[in-house]
């Protein structure tokens, strides 16, 4: 079984959260977060939320590769750029995209990582499928809309239209 760990950056109630996604099954998924204390209520359809106070159990159990996305970087010499670096320890692969002018941004780690463990089911490498899911989300964001108040989601259907 393959576990993602997205980095928690999302905020809400007092505290930054991330996302834990399986490769394998959601019974798997359920197992691995009941032995780390991570509570059923933070279960979300397909993944689970974990507050960051987390982080060093869930790398503990084994994790073997690390995606620090660049996606909020504001780095003026990143030239429109948003960078992505995947790193097992010892390889690091970098992952470059032209940084899309919206706000409408609202669910791009539910869907990267989700994109992520969709080509890891399908038998990719992780680099490929990080690869694979970094062109899908960056298409996703490019075609994010606005949708009531606020900031908007990303264009799951970008590709179809």
């Amino acid at each position: 079984m393959t576990i993602l760990v997205d980095p928690p950056k999302w905020p809400a109630h007092g505290m930054l959260w991330g996302h834990l996604v399986s490769d394998e099954s959601l019974d798997e998924l359920h197992a691995f977060a009941q032995g780390l204390g991570i509570p059923e209520r933070g279960f979300d359809r397909d993944h689970y939320d974990f507050p960051e106070s987390k982080l060093d159990d869930l790398v503990a159990a084994g994790a073997q590769w690390a995606l620090v996305k660049g996606g909020h970087c504001a780095d003026p010499a990143d030239l429109g750029q948003s960078t992505d670096i995947l790193s097992d320890g010892s390889r690091h692969v970098t992952f470059s995209a032209a940084r899309a002018d919206t706000e409408h941004t609202h669910g791009t780690g539910c869907t990267l990582a989700s994109a992520i463990a969709s080509g890891l089911a399908q038998g990719m490498e992780v680099p490929a499928a990080v690869e694979r899911a970094k062109g899908y989300i960056t298409g996703a964001i490019a075609q994010g809309y606005p949708l009531g108040v606020g900031i908007g989601p990303v264009d799951h259907g970008w590709r179809w239209r």
